[in-house]
């Protein structure tokens, strides 16, 4: 399974390898890693990701940019999820209701979406333009 390279990576704000990643930060390593797609850092908008605000505002316009809007997920499409009111964490679809992402409170892990933990938090998923179909 290609996700087991990147479960041990822990938390780190604004990080961007396997040292460290923030939620974002492991979209965008995964992205480049696994299909080759360069995404944006954003690393120099927010200060931490405890700046909802402005997290919820990148995640929309990135959203709203090179990305399609799917009903149903596939893997590799970004899973955009609730907290605190705003759609301000990302992961990644692994396999039918499963998802990566990496978090403060577990760092890097493996989940199903459509558990009770996250399956009221789920807004959407995102398709990058470049993503194979």
């Amino acid at each position: 399974m290609w996700w087991n390279e990147y479960i041990k990576t822990p938390f780190k704000e604004k990080g961007r390898g396997h040292d460290g990643c923030d939620c974002w930060g492991l979209v965008k390593l995964i992205y480049k890693e696994q299909l080759g797609i360069e995404l944006p850092g954003y690393e120099e908008v927010y200060e931490t990701t405890n700046d909802r605000e402005i997290l919820a505002a990148t995640i929309k316009n990135e959203r709203d940019s090179r990305w399609m809007h799917p009903d149903k997920p596939q893997p590799f499409d970004v899973i955009i999820l609730n907290m605190a009111g705003m759609p301000m964490h990302v992961g990644i679809v692994t396999h039918k209701g499963h998802m990566i992402h990496c978090a403060k409170d577990v760092g890097t892990a493996h989940e199903k979406f459509n558990q009770l933990r996250w399956k009221n938090k789920v807004i959407g998923f995102a398709r990058h333009a470049e993503c194979p179909k």
